[in-house]
């Protein structure tokens, strides 16, 4: 009887400890409110259906029910033969929330990535070999899948909806899909000069996130840990009914709930709020030197040659040097790559990929000559010949790869000259 009553007061502890815990993670964060006005448009950009529930169920419901404008833009088709049903799914679910038009469709297979790079003015082919959109519900057909060609669609969409407010994922999220993405919408911004309220979300992230992982409708949605300090936070509260709505919408991509992790998942984010990270530009100062912190290299779990403590960018009058340091020694048998997305004060554009692999430099659009790696250890950096002036406007990020196969990435930051 003794060890009867033993286990059960140990059981019953950890039920009050594990509620104790999640209480913490799941309460009113009290982070500013995210201020939606009858003059405001808003725009929610989706990598794929079902983010846009995911993100801004509650938003999108809010604007129908004020009537303010919103318009949802998915970016890719969902892939792997699943496109006509995602499309439909995404259809359903805006239903749902009132909005019956005004959801567009980029229709871009999972390959986003690529077309930050290699695929910049080259068609990427998906799994069937298609290398442009042939399906009916388009934005555009026969778009060629280019980054390019990505990038202007998205300018488009947005000069045509003129948004106040646009909300694109975060680009510290660890989904491929979702950074890339993110660097779109912020290169379409910055090269169209555009001025609005610029929010990121949060979707795949390297821990146990949201907490907890199942439907807590009581419940609020809090950043990930090691990001709590890392941005700027605003939410968007909802009511009972826009979180049954918003449960409701989620419940329509069946093809996403049918295996059970994933239901618990997908349905964690329904819950008393959204929650944005308010996205910003940072300027080259004084010092010429901006550094951009990887914050998620502290819960990762890769091999430490491959996880990106930061990144950075230091220019001079004969030159712009890059830099990566890794939590671990720097191997040949890695690839290490920067991406840069630069706008030039006279509305010229670069493209510049380039990877470091066996201590050699490999580049994939603008070709720039002169390249020099410095090997420190943890650190690379590379002497490039570029010389930016004031007006300058650069969209940076950077990834490891092994065997081909991307394993840590870093957050894009634009930087202003």
């Amino acid at each position: 009887m003794d060890l009867e009553w033993t286990l059960l007061l140990i059981g019953i502890s950890v039920i009050l400890l594990a509620g104790f815990y999640y209480a913490a993670q799941s309460g009113n964060p009290g982070y500013p409110l995210l201020s939606v006005k009858n003059s405001d448009r808003v725009m929610v950009v989706a990598p794929h259906p079902d983010d846009e529930a995911l993100a801004a169920a509650g938003v999108i419901k809010y604007c129908v029910d004020h009537n303010i404008p919103v318009e949802v833009v998915v970016v890719t088709n969902g892939g792997f033969k699943l496109a006509w049903e995602r499309h439909s799914e995404s259809l359903k679910a805006m239903e749902l929330l009132g909005l019956n038009d005004n959801v567009t469709f980029l229709d871009y297979p999972q390959c986003l990535i690529y077309l930050l790079g290699q695929n910049w003015d080259k068609p990427c082919a998906d799994f069937n070999g298609v290398s442009h959109s042939i399906d009916k519900f388009s934005h555009d057909l026969n778009v060629p899948y280019t980054g390019e060609s990505l990038a202007g669609q998205l300018e488009s969409v947005i000069s045509d909806f003129k948004p106040t407010i646009i909300i694109y994922p975060d680009p510290n999220d660890v989904h491929l899909d979702h950074w890339a993405t993110s660097a779109f919408v912020e290169y379409a911004i910055t090269d169209l000069h555009y001025n609005c309220t610029t929010l990121g979300y949060m979707v795949h992230t390297p821990s146990s996130w949201p907490s907890p992982r199942l439907h807590s409708p009581g419940s609020y949605l809090t950043p990930p840990d090691y990001l709590r300090s890392e941005e700027k936070w605003v939410e968007f509260p909802l009511t009972e009914k826009e979180e049954k709505f918003k449960a409701l919408a989620i419940e329509s991509y069946k093809s996403q709930l049918k295996w059970f992790s994933s239901s618990h998942f997908l349905l964690s984010f329904s819950r008393r709020n959204e929650l944005f990270s308010v996205q910003h530009p940072i300027s080259l100062i004084e010092s010429n030197l901006i550094t951009i912190k990887n914050a998620k290299s502290g819960v990762e779990t890769f091999d430490p040659s491959l996880t990106i403590s930061s990144i950075g960018l230091q220019a001079n009058k004969n030159g712009t040097n890059l830099f990566l340091q890794t939590k671990g020694r720097i191997s040949p048998a890695n690839i290490y790559e920067f991406h840069l997305l630069i706008i030039y004060r006279n509305n010229t554009h670069e493209v510049i990929d380039i990877q470091v692999k066996d201590g050699k430099c490999h580049q994939y659009g603008n070709k720039l000559s002169e390249l020099k790696i410095i090997n420190k250890t943890n650190s690379l950096i590379i002497e490039t010949p570029i010389i930016f002036k004031e007006g300058d406007k650069i969209i940076i990020g950077a990834d490891t790869q092994k065997k081909r196969t991307t394993i840590d990435t870093t957050p894009w930051q634009i930087i202003e000259i």
